[in-house]
C-alpha cells in the first residue's frame, strides 16, 4: 500500500467538501433583521448552481416570498443586490434589498425557494423583518391622574399607591422597568401589552406600592425599553410622601435638670413630619406662646421652674411629648471652678516668691560655721585668739586695713564724726553717731564682745562708717572699732529674719 502525499490529502478534502456542498441547495440563507420605520434592509440568498445538476445544462434560479405572496423583485420596493437578474443567475447571488420599510407591507416573514424546475423548489430558512417603530407618546399616571415629566406625587404613608406606565403605539412591545432612587422595583409590577394602531402595540405597567417616611421626596422612575435602534426613554416622578411621627420626645440639651438663676435652658422637641409640623411648648400645662420652634431656648429665673414638654401638629393631627423634663431653678450658684483655679494658682505663685526669698537670703545671709560668741569667751581669755585667726596683741598691734575703694572716704568720714562732735559740744561717748546702712541690715545678727572678756553684748546700733570694713574676699561684713581691742564673734540670729 503506497502512503498518501500531500496532493492526495488535499484532493480527497476538496471532493469532500464539494460533495457536501453539492448536496445543499443554498449557500447563504436569509435571516432575521430589524431596522427603523423608513429604513432599507438586505435579506441574503445564495443558491448552490451544482445541486441537483440538470442534464441539458440549464442553471438555477431562487424566487423571493413573503408570507402572503410571491415578491415581484422587478419593482422599485423590492431589487436584486446584483445589477440585474441574469448577473444573479451566473453568480447565484439573489440577495434582495427592501427599501422604505413599512410597518403594515413590509413588517413580516421572508424566505427564497431554490428552483430549477416548479416542482423541484426547496425553501430556504425563514427571516423576519421587523420595522422598528417608536411610540407615539408615554404617559405616567397616579392614582389615574396624569403627571408631567418631573411632577410632585402627593401622598400619605399608610395608604397603598398605584403609579401606571403606557408606552403607545411601539413596535415591537416595550420593556418597562421601576426604580426608586436607581433601585430597581420588582414586586407588585404588573405589565400588559394591547394591540396599538397599524400593526404596533399598547405596553402598560402597573407599580402598586406603599412608600415609607424614608422614601420622601426620592425619584420614581418609569424606564422604557423598546429596541437597540430607539433611545431607552425615562418617565419620573418625585415622591412627596406626607407623614408625621407619633412618637414626639423632649430633649434636655443644657446638660442638667438642675439650674441656677441666669443659666441657659435650651430643650428640643424631637419630632418629624411632612408637611414640617408646627411646635407648641407648655410648662406645668401652662401655653408658652412665646416659644413656636421646634427649641426652646432661655435664660431662666426662679419663676422658670416646672415641668416643660411639647406638641407637634401637622395635616395628619396634633401628637403630645411622651415626657416631661422637670427643671429645678436655685439661686445664682457658685462656679466651683472658676473660684478653686484662681485659688490654686495664685499659693503656686506665692509659694514660688517666697522659694526665691528663701534662696535669696540663704545665699545672701549664709552664717558662719564658727560656734557662737558664749562659746568662745573662755577660749579667747585662754588661747587669746579670735575667729579671725589673731591674738589680742596682735590686733592691738595691727593698724586697720581700709577696704574701701577710696581710703580718703574713710578718713573724710573720721573728719566728719570728729567735727560733728565739736560743733555738738558734747563728748564722743554721749553723742549718737549716724547708723552705717550695713549696721542696720546686720542689726541682730552680730553679737559685740570687748578685750575684757566679760561676755558683755552690744547691739550694733552705735557703729559708725569706720567701726566697719567690708572684706571682698569673703564678701561679709565685719565691724571693727578703733577706739578699744573689741572682738566680733558671728552667731544665728535670735530671732527670724
Amino acid at each position: 500500500m503506497k502512503p498518501l502525499t500531500m496532493f492526495s490529502v488535499f484532493t480527497m478534502l476538496f471532493c469532500m467538501v464539494f460533495t457536501v456542498n453539492s448536496q445543499q441547495p443554498f449557500l447563504v440563507e436569509p435571516r432575521s433583521v430589524s431596522q427603523l420605520y423608513g429604513q432599507s434592509v438586505v435579506l441574503e440568498c445564495k443558491i448552490n448552481p451544482n445541486y441537483k445538476p440538470s442534464e441539458t445544462g440549464e442553471k438555477p434560479i431562487a424566487v423571493w416570498f413573503n408570507s402572503r405572496t410571491q415578491l415581484d423583485v422587478s419593482t422599485s420596493k423590492y431589487t436584486y443586490v446584483q445589477d440585474n437578474p441574469t448577473q444573479a443567475v451566473n453568480t447565484g447571488d439573489f440577495s434582495i434589498e427592501i427599501t422604505n420599510l413599512d410597518i403594515l407591507e413590509d413588517s413580516d416573514s421572508f424566505y427564497c425557494e431554490w428552483r430549477r424546475f416548479p416542482e423541484n423548489d426547496v425553501k430556504s430558512a425563514i427571516a423576519n423583518v421587523t420595522v422598528v417603530v417608536p411610540p407615539t407618546s408615554f404617559s405616567l399616571t397616579h392614582n389615574g391622574q396624569l403627571l408631567e415629566i418631573g411632577d410632585t406625587a402627593t401622598f400619605k404613608d399608610t395608604d397603598e399607591q398605584s403609579f401606571k406606565c403606557t408606552v403607545l403605539n411601539s413596535n415591537p412591545s416595550a420593556v418597562i422597568t421601576w426604580t426608586l432612587d436607581n433601585q430597581v422595583i420588582t414586586n407588585s409590577v404588573t405589565s400588559a401589552v394591547t394591540p396599538g394602531t397599524v400593526n404596533t402595540v399598547t405596553t402598560i405597567s402597573t407599580l402598586t406600592h406603599t412608600f415609607q417616611q424614608s422614601d420622601y421626596m426620592k425619584k420614581l422612575n418609569c424606564n422604557v425599553f423598546i429596541h437597540d435602534k430607539i433611545e431607552t426613554a425615562d418617565v419620573f416622578t418625585l415622591i412627596d410622601v406626607q407623614f408625621l411621627t407619633q412618637t414626639v420626645t423632649v430633649i434636655n440639651l443644657s446638660g442638667d435638670d438642675s439650674l441656677a438663676e441666669k443659666q441657659t435652658l435650651e430643650l428640643k422637641c424631637e419630632a418629624s413630619g411632612n408637611p414640617e409640623p408646627s411646635y407648641s411648648w407648655y410648662k406645668s400645662d401652662v401655653s408658652l406662646i412665646e416659644f413656636k420652634g421646634s427649641v426652646l431656648k432661655k435664660v431662666v429665673s426662679i419663676s422658670d421652674e416646672g415641668s416643660y414638654r411639647c406638641e407637634v401638629n401637622n395635616i395628619f393631627g396634633i401628637y403630645r411629648s411622651s415626657n416631661e423634663v422637670a427643671i429645678t431653678v436655685g439661686e445664682v450658684g457658685v462656679n466651683t471652678a472658676a473660684i478653686v483655679v484662681p485659688i490654686i494658682v495664685i499659693l503656686i505663685l506665692a509659694g514660688i516668691i517666697v522659694a526665691v526669698l528663701y534662696v535669696k537670703k540663704l545665699f545672701c545671709f549664709k552664717p558662719s560655721s564658727t560656734k557662737p560668741d558664749e562659746e568662745y569667751g573662755p577660749e579667747i581669755a585662754t588661747s587669746g585668739t579670735n575667729n579671725f585667726g589673731m591674738n589680742l596683741e596682735q590686733m592691738k598691734n595691727t593698724t586697720p586695713m581700709d577696704y574701701s575703694d577710696d581710703a580718703n572716704n574713710k578718713i573724710n568720714n573720721d573728719h566728719n564724726d570728729k567735727e560733728f562732735i565739736a560743733n555738738s559740744g558734747k563728748s564722743d561717748k554721749s553723742v549718737k553717731r549716724p547708723k552705717h546702712p550695713l549696721a542696720q541690715e546686720y542689726e541682730s545678727v552680730y553679737h559685740v564682745q570687748n578685750d575684757t572678756n566679760n561676755a558683755k553684748k552690744e547691739e550694733l546700733q552705735e557703729l559708725n562708717y569706720a567701726d566697719l570694713d567690708l572684706k571682698d574676699s569673703t564678701g561679709a561684713a565685719h565691724p571693727q572699732r578703733n577706739t578699744a581691742a573689741t572682738i566680733y564673734s558671728e552667731v544665728k540670729p535670735s530671732v527670724t529674719v
